[in-house]
């Protein structure tokens, strides 16, 4: 465990460390998902209601409403694409068929390896992924006639081939008509949403008051501890005097680094909670709300919550916020072993 004082120097650690580039760690982003469709498929279907369970949701969601006739893609589209969080490709029947889409979805995957926080999650709609991942059926059709038509330029095809390839081999969702995996079509859709809702975009930063002098310098403190830990589970250690920004500096971390988490929570008066068994549940059931979202965790027992988040919690990387801890043995009350904790999670124990 590292602590830092309220200088921001720290005294000791017990994780390993391994380097890793932060260069994202301050991102943000101005639409959370970008829909990328083949308008005459999906435009006035399935499209348009994803994009409305997705507002509805308060997901900031961006569709380009614009029927292109041309096949190169502005720079305002492109300027999108790259300040997105999440990239929606719905792919359907004719997808492959517009030159438009394909340059769309070689951008998307360009961003995706450039920054790998950015996420891409394809939609297999009426179509079979096996189709694009070997670019067989309406897809090897479109993409013989586009290498007919643009002989001299084989190379933009091959990255069109390759863009495929990697997206349709990312986690995504499947739907055909009549499959047994969903009810309807309305039940795919919402499937969707909830599990982009309970992704990073669900995250909302955390209230910090105006810093006070000498906050900053702990803030990049920490930083600095998580830059060279990003790949290992890091406990981090917060003391000092009443007054001095103990609780405002892994806030501030939270709000500038949290996209870079799966999901993030700020436990307070843990110490007072952990005295009985009514308050460590209602820990258990914020830290699972927090992370997992929909509001409705109840785990009836702190064993059973310790289950549940050792259980849903223990493959995704965290940033996990305890405010007032008097004694960092009686977390496992709480938590358990603390052994589950993905690979790069952090962990602040913030003392009186």
């Amino acid at each position: 465990m590292t602590f830092l004082n309220s200088e921001g120097a720290s005294s000791s650690s017990s994780s390993s460390s391994s380097s890793s580039s932060s260069s994202s760690s301050t991102r943000r982003w101005n639409f959370d998902v970008f829909l990328s469709f083949r308008g005459e498929d999906t435009r006035e279907g399935f499209t348009s209601h994803l994009y409305k369970a997705l507002c509805n949701k308060g997901i900031n969601t961006f569709i380009d409403d614009k029927l292109h006739r041309g096949e190169g893609i502005s720079k305002e589209l492109i300027q999108v694409i790259q300040n997105s969080s999440i990239l929606v490709i719905v792919f359907s029947e004719n997808y492959a068929n517009s030159i438009w889409c394909l340059e769309e979805l070689a951008e998307i995957v360009e961003c995706n390896e450039k920054d790998p926080e950015v996420q891409i999650c394809p939609v297999f709609y009426n179509i079979d992924p096996s189709e694009i991942r070997n670019q067989k059926g309406n897809f090897g059709k479109s993409l013989a006639k586009h290498e007919k038509k643009l002989k001299n330029n084989k190379n933009k095809v091959q990255t069109w081939r390759d863009a495929l390839r990697k997206a349709a081999n990312a986690s995504g969702w499947h739907y055909k008509k009549g499959c047994a995996t969903y009810k309807s079509e309305f039940d795919f859709t919402q499937n969707i949403v909830e599990e982009i809702a309970n992704a990073k975009v669900n995250w909302k930063q955390l209230y910090v008051v105006k810093y006070p002098v000498g906050i900053n310098s702990c803030v990049e403190a920490i930083e600095s501890l998580l830059d060279i830990r990003l790949d290992e589970f890091c406990v981090v250690g917060i003391r000092g005097l009443p007054g001095v920004g103990k609780t405002i500096i892994p806030k501030a971390v939270c709000n500038i680094i949290a996209n870079c988490f799966d999901g993030s929570s700020f436990l307070e008066n843990v110490r007072e909670n952990l005295g009985i068994d009514a308050g460590i549940i209602k820990l258990q059931e914020q830290l699972l709300n927090d992370i997992l979202g929909n509001g409705n965790w109840r785990v009836g027992s702190r064993f059973r919550g310790i289950s549940l988040v050792n259980e849903r919690l223990c493959r995704k990387k965290l940033f996990l916020i305890l405010d007032d801890v008097d004694d960092s043995t009686r977390i496992e009350n709480l938590l358990g072993k603390c052994n589950w904790f993905a690979p790069g999670s952090s962990h602040y124990n913030i003392k009186r």
